[in-house]
């Protein structure tokens, strides 16, 4: 048995082994854009944005502090409780030194909260007070509980 292939023939053949793995990898390539979208892995680290760093530091009337921090819910469920870890200072200690040599204590808060997801809250805490040497630096998430009992440490 002889098989003849035209010049055609082959050329035909090409194009649909090449249209074929297009297709396979266009489903490959989708495949991996729904599942990075939608099973975000995540560790604390990713709700640690600067925004929340910096946070806003207000005080109220009696010039306690108040921290404003504001949070974008990166998971698929209900955040209900967040803690936060608030760093403080020393107040004379030069500008150039960094933020990790100038911190002299760390309190924790919980604050809670409902943020749904792809939400962005905006919550307050009474920021504790600390030696009066320190000041309050700024904030970090350290825990987020979520509404079905999860929490993200």
């Amino acid at each position: 048995m002889e098989i003849y292939l035209t010049c055609g023939t082959l050329i035909n053949l090409f194009i649909d082994c090449i249209m074929k793995a297009i297709s396979v990898n266009c489903f490959f390539i989708a495949l991996c854009l729904f599942v990075g979208t939608s099973l975000k892995a995540q560790s604390i680290d990713d709700y640690n944005t600067e925004q929340v760093r910096q946070g806003k530091l207000l005080y109220d009337e009696d010039f306690n502090p108040i921290g404003h921090i504001s949070l974008k819910n990166i998971s698929s469920k209900t955040i209900t409780t967040i803690e936060v870890s608030v760093y403080y200072g020393r107040i004379n200690a030069p500008s150039y030194v960094s933020l990790k040599d100038r911190i002299a204590d760390v309190k924790r808060v919980i604050a809670h909260v409902v943020i749904r997801p792809n939400d962005t809250g905006t919550f307050s805490i009474n920021v504790p007070k600390s030696n009066e040497l320190y000041k309050p630096e700024g904030f970090m998430i350290t825990k987020v509980r979520y509404s079905d009992g999860t929490v993200c440490q």
